[in-house]
């Protein structure tokens, strides 16, 4: 049941800095001026919204991934 496990996580793992990679690429783009509008300031706000979001998925995802390696070299050494 563990090598499906790790095959998702690595795999949601992978999405996420995708994404995350994205967001800094838009957040570089549109919102490097330090002299930024109110509306592209309130755009930049959310954009932080998904960075931190998906900085905080590929934290937890590098855990459950480490911990299912884990128990997975452990369950190898029993048997």
């Amino acid at each position: 049941y563990l090598v499906p496990l790790i095959a998702e996580a690595n795999q949601r793992l992978k999405m996420h800095r995708e994404l995350l990679d994205d967001y800094h690429q838009v957040a570089e783009q549109y919102f490097s001026e330090p002299d930024l509008s109110p509306e592209l300031r309130m755009m930049y706000l959310t954009l932080r919204r998904g960075i931190l979001y998906e900085e905080s998925n590929v934290q937890w995802a590098e855990e459950a991934l480490a911990v299912l390696m884990d128990l997975h070299e452990n369950n190898n050494k029993s048997t």
